[in-house]
């Protein structure tokens, strides 16, 4: 797959990335009916979220893809499922673990330049190496790019507010071998948006039903910066039986919030309509975290790794004279470990964690903290009766910690529960994998089981919301993969491989009557009961071409039709949408290295592509661009 930004790679591997395409961290990574939170820097949006984004291991203090580009990626892992006892709380659903290059023994650079629908620039730069002596490796990429209003598909009109403005990234990787198996790093990652558009949250909502232009009451205007520095020591014994790394990481996310053509703000908490002038809002999250790990794994019957991690969030929330900065501690320890038997055909696999945490609510007015313990385990069996057969068994748990917002409250919209739970899960899994000749695959079934499920309800008191704990939900289904080369099986150069990721959710049930659309339906709201991610990928080596058609599919979900009021629900199916994408080398030079070109087309078929109602994405758009490659 040849893909041009993490969202794209993530639809393709059968995610739902939900959210508007010109809004400030407006996605959300949506795995198994779970999602990741959209990120505008509040606490909510970081610990409240079902799938944990990392980089090389590491929190960013941000999740939305967006902050992520793929210039200097090697690869990305992805692991399906609860994984709490590695990485703590907010790994209910699964975690994407983005891992940048390292540079080797060649020097490696790649350089890209194009330009497309809507305005759209776009410049990429990455390069890796070592010194001769291999004591100092690098690797950077860099990228920019700018897109302005788009046509939304269908109807063709512009969407105002839809701008994603002025786009910089940069990840930095610095590394000192000072001795055989062993290297202290220094990785460093920005990424900033500026000048990126949205329209103000009461104006009107557009119409699935009719799409037609909204003249909106008010524009955003935002721009955002994320930064993150880590340090690490990574080391081993010189038969590599014992590994270990030790990391600390620091970063700050910064969101400003402008508005261009309101000057008024009003809100109703409940108690009647208040105005006041309308004031930028600065949310600013500090990040902190110390890790150690510790491995011992010699290949033969028993396998453990094991340790700690210490993890702060520190935010700061500004709305003219109104101030608050909450405060999120984290403190983990854990151990897992596997026993091989039958010249490894059966591996068990067990561990768990323990994490103490607490939060403040930051507010100097009406202080309040909270602190709560947890425990989560994990069990697995893997069983291989031939080579290309693996079949599995899993059961683990996860939990979320409320935050201080869902716990104290804000200023404006929500009220405060001191009484709420942490949110726990329970999974049990069971699969298969076939990796026979030419065609790998996956098949798994899963039951996701909530306790004290966090929800935000009307709220009786003074304001609008307030987050409060159902008695539980369940998300159940089945989780498909397969894919065949199709070169391999005829014995070409050339690949040729078809592929599908589908996920199907029969069971999405809420079995609470809060936080229903209405009490004789326990569907749970806002979740896909099937996304589904179905393509082509073509490889010539001797023609230097590589090319994708991939096909996205969103079904039916139980949504609110917001533009007919936020207590209006209905059932909603997104349907398909199209992309396609070619690279195809054009000169070579010698030793120095050879050009391509590469185009996209998005939205093929210029479908009305809403992920979400009344929140229209791009019609049909192209972007074509020169590629040189070292």
């Amino acid at each position: 797959m040849i893909s041009a930004s993490l969202t794209q790679l993530l639809r393709q591997q059968g995610f739902e990335v939900a959210g508007g395409d010109g809004n400030v961290g407006a996605r959300r990574i949506i795995l198994r009916g779970m999602g990741s939170n959209s990120t505008n820097g509040s606490l909510s949006d970081i610990s409240n979220s079902d799938v944990l984004v990392l980089l090389n291991g590491r929190r960013l203090g941000g999740t939305s893809p967006d902050f992520i580009g793929l210039a200097n990626v090697e690869r990305i892992e992805i692991i399906r499922g609860p994984a709490a006892v590695q990485y703590g709380p907010s790994a209910t659903a699964g975690v994407v673990n983005i891992i940048t290059r390292r540079g080797g023994e060649k020097t490696e650079i790649r350089a890209e330049a194009g330009m497309g629908s809507y305005d759209l620039s776009r410049f990429k730069l990455a390069a890796s190496g070592q010194s001769n002596d291999g004591l100092f490796d690098f690797s950077f990429g860099a990228g920019q790019q700018y897109r302005g209003d788009y046509k939304v598909g269908g109807p063709g009109f512009v969407l105002e507010g839809s701008r994603s403005g002025n786009q910089y990234g940069f990840n930095g990787d610095f590394g000192i071998n000072f001795r055989e198996g062993h290297r202290i790093g220094f990785n460093y990652n920005y990424s900033g948006v500026f000048g990126a558009e949205s329209p103000d949250f009461d104006s009107p909502y557009i119409s699935h039903e009719n799409p037609k232009p909204v003249p909106y009451k008010g524009l955003w205007s935002n721009d955002a910066t994320n930064s993150n520095m880590a340090i690490t020591y990574d080391g081993s014994t010189e038969d590599n039986a014992w590994n270990w790394q030790s990391r600390v990481s620091f970063g700050r996310f910064e969101h400003l919030t402008t508005p261009i053509d309101k000057p008024e703000f009003c809100y109703d908490p409940g108690s009647g309509l208040i105005c006041f002038p309308n004031d930028s809002d600065t949310y600013i999250l500090g990040m902190k975290n110390l890790t150690a790990t510790l491995g011992y794994d010699d290949g033969g019957l028993f396998a453990m790794s094991g340790g700690l991690d210490y993890l702060v969030y520190e935010m700061d929330f500004t709305r003219g004279s109104n101030n608050t900065q909450p405060e999120y501690k984290d403190f983990g320890v854990f151990l897992s470990g596997k026993l091989r038997f039958l010249d490894d055909s059966l591996i068990f696999s067990a561990g768990g964690r323990f994490d103490s945490y607490k939060t403040d609510s930051g507010d100097k007015q009406d202080p309040g903290n909270k602190s709560e313990t947890n425990f989560s385990p994990s069990v697995g069996l893997a069983w291989l009766p031939v080579d290309w057969l693996k079949l599995r068994g899993n059961y683990s748990q996860g939990f979320k910690m409320p935050d201080p917002f869902q716990t104290w409250g804000d200023w404006m919209w929500t009220d405060p529960n001191p009484d709420i739970k942490p949110e726990k899960t329970k999974t049990w899994e069971v699969g298969l994998d076939v990796n026979w000749e030419f065609v790998n695959s996956s098949l798994t079934y899963f039951r996701t089981k909530w306790d004290d499920k966090i929800h935000s309800v009307s709220s009786k008191g003074p304001k609008s919301y307030q987050y409060v704990n159902l008695r539980g939900a369940t998300i159940a289904g089945y989780e498909l993969a397969l894919s065949a080369d199709l070169g391999q099986a005829f014995h070409q150069d050339f690949t040729i491989r078809p592929y599908v990721n589908l996920t199907y959710l029969p069971t999405l049930r809420n079995e609470d009557l809060l936080g229903r659309s209405k009490p004789e339906d326990d569907t749970l709201t806002y979740v896909s009961k099937m996304t589904m991610s179905y393509g082509l990928d073509f490889i010539e080596p001797n023609i230097d071409l590589m090319a994708n058609i991939n096909a996205r599919y969103l079904g039916e979900k139980l949504t609110n039709d917001y533009s007919k009021g936020y207590s209006t629900w209905m059932y909603y199916t997104p349907g398909t949408i199209v992309d396609m994408s070619v690279e195809k080398g054009i000169v070579e030079f010698a030793d120095m290295g050879k050009m391509k070109v590469r185009a996209e087309v998005n939205n093929l078929f210029d479908k009305y592509d809403e992920g979400h109602p009344n929140h229209p994405r791009p019609g049909r758009n192209f972007y074509v661009g020169m590629v040189y490659q070292y």
